[in-house]
């Protein structure tokens, strides 16, 4: 964060993977004051509301990350973003 000269709280984090280490890396960075965090899955951005593939875990991290309500895929959700956090397949970002 030195780098781009913000803070956590400042910054747009996207993580790419919504299984056990996302959702863990995402709780994480909630309690270390991001406020900016999207998540996305095989089924796309998670959000408030969505019902493709979401559980109590995603049900509630909806509700925490997205403040900009956004929708669809990963290049969708990396717009804009500051930091990409990929916790899914390998060669995502071809």
């Amino acid at each position: 964060m030195r780098l781009l000269h913000r803070t956590l709280a400042e910054a747009r984090i996207v993580i790419c993977g919504a299984g056990a280490a996302g959702t863990a890396i995402a709780h994480l960075l909630l309690r270390h004051g991001v406020q900016d965090l999207v998540l996305i899955d095989v089924h796309g951005i998670v959000y408030e509301g969505r019902q493709a593939g979401m559980n109590p875990t995603l049900t509630a991290l909806a509700r925490e990350t997205n403040p900009r309500r956004l929708r669809g895929d990963l290049a969708d959700a990396l717009a804009g973003a500051d930091v990409f956090i990929g916790v899914s397949v390998g060669g995502i970002l071809k």
